[in-house]
């Protein structure tokens, strides 16, 4: 994979762990077919991805692209899950976002050009419901480009 196109750009890394919940025997026989599951996770933001970013996490995302770049989850599309935890983590999303910014020498109170018409372009596919949640438009492409 061309990994150039991959850096110079904030990244949210979600690492899912499926583990027995605590009140699971898992001494008996098949145990896991009828076991409960805790999932917990683990998020990241970088601003650079690596081959090991990507075979490692559950999901990955493009936050200034609003792409979602890796999906293992099977029953949610690419745009549910980037809605999901854009609203969930959105607090630390904003944080990441500034710091990149600053990092990269972008002055929050100066507008720039190329980087407030990628934001911009990012979100133009989501809209804000009436209880300040994130949600994709119905009719948006959120699928990675093809290489």
């Amino acid at each position: 994979m061309d990994f150039s196109k991959l850096k110079n750009k904030p990244f949210m890394l979600i690492k899912m762990i499926y583990q027995p919940a605590p009140d699971q025997n898992t001494s008996k026989k098949n145990w896991g077919k009828t076991a409960k599951w805790q999932i917990k996770e683990q998020v990241f933001f970088v601003d650079r991805l690596n081959n090991n970013h990507l075979v490692e996490n559950t999901i990955v995302i493009d936050l200034l692209s609003a792409v979602v770049l890796k999906n293992r989850l099977e029953n949610l599309s690419n745009g549910e899950v980037y809605a999901h935890f854009v609203n969930k983590y959105k607090k630390d999303v904003l944080k990441a976002i500034d710091v990149w910014r600053k990092k990269r020498g972008f002055d929050l109170l100066t507008r720039q050009p190329n980087v407030e018409s990628a934001v911009s372009n990012a979100m133009k596919n989501f809209s804000v419901n009436e209880k300040g949640m994130i949600v994709l438009d119905k009719s948006a492409k959120t699928d990675p480009p093809k290489n």
